[in-house]
């Protein structure tokens, strides 16, 4: 953001402190002046009712001045942020544009030689297939990257009537299909009900933590995912036997491009975004996110939304 929440209260107190000092410079000297005629000799009793007059009238027109300095203020902030966004949304739509066209390129000609790869040696082989790698690594950053503008862009949502069975059903089949060689134990436990949402974040959210639990648990390891309903509040849980999140950690796994000391330091490939689009995606739809995990006993997620979105 161009102008965060901190920098403008602190411009906000700033200016409360501006006028708060100008409200007790004048009620000093009006007070003062007040008290001088009052007690002097040639004081007539309409003098002292003019400075009471100056007084109250002074203290609530500085107030006023107050309320519309922070109107000001604000409606200054607020374009600024919303100009900035703007910019911000383009350049990463323009700059996706002109990357991934070259890139398409490089995977195209990456397939076509993995077509031939009985003619390559070893040595060519193994370059080719981390071109491939790489060249999918980065095709995903930037869709994570744009994902991540779009929300915060605040596009319009597409509230629809959604099934929880239908929804996290096809997200599993769809993780399941890009580990198919995950050798975990999963468990659905997942209550049949309609709910408000837009399908294409609440896609973005269940399907990244679900990811995540198949990404960082061990080989044969315990995946839970529930999903319940209590009528207001709609609760989505993935819980896996994993290695757990250290305590220090937890605090910051939904920053963006944060990858705890344990996850850099394995050979699984991240962008360290997926967990920031959960929470943004959570935040869009009046929800929240957040994690309970215990270091070498499994962590869980948690995802909270109404039942109904407001209108």
């Amino acid at each position: 953001m161009f102008s965060s929440d901190k920098s403008f209260f602190k411009k906000l107190a700033l200016a409360q402190l501006l006028v708060v000092s100008i409200t007790a410079f004048i009620t000093y000297g009006t007070t003062h002046l007040f008290y001088r005629e009052l007690f002097s000799q040639t004081t007539t009793f309409s003098m002292v009712k003019i400075f009471l007059a100056i007084f109250l009238i002074m203290v609530p027109v500085l107030f006023l001045f107050s309320a519309i300095l922070f109107k000001w203020l604000y409606a200054r902030d607020t374009k600024r942020r919303v100009d900035h966004n703007k910019f911000k949304g383009d350049l990463v739509q323009n700059i996706s544009h002109e990357v991934r066209t070259p890139l398409t390129s490089i995977s195209g000609h990456v397939q076509v030689l993995e077509e031939i790869s009985d003619n390559l040696n070893e040595t060519q082989k193994s370059c080719l297939t981390r071109i491939g790698k790489g060249a999918r690594q980065i095709n995903q950053l930037f869709n994570d990257i744009l994902e991540l503008s779009i929300l915060e862009n605040e596009s319009p949502l597409f509230i629809e009537e959604i099934n929880s069975r239908d929804i996290v059903e096809s997200i599993v089949d769809q993780v399941c299909t890009l580990y198919p060689d995950a050798n975990h134990e999963l468990t659905l436990d997942l209550a049949d009900f309609e709910f408000e949402g837009d399908a294409k974040l609440l896609e973005m959210t269940f399907k990244n933590i679900i990811e995540n639990s198949f990404k960082y648990t061990p080989e044969g390891g315990d995946i839970f995912i529930s999903f319940k309903s209590n009528g207001d509040y709609i609760k989505f849980v993935v819980r896996d036997s994993g290695n757990g999140i250290p305590k220090e950690e937890q605090g910051r796994v939904f920053e963006r491009f944060y990858r705890g000391n344990l996850v850099r330091n394995s050979k699984i490939k991240g962008t360290g975004l997926g967990l920031s689009i959960c929470k943004h995606a959570a935040n869009r739809l009046n929800g929240r996110t957040w994690v309970v995990s215990l270091e070498n006993h499994g962590t869980s997620f948690f995802v909270e939304l109404p039942a109904k979105q407001p209108s």
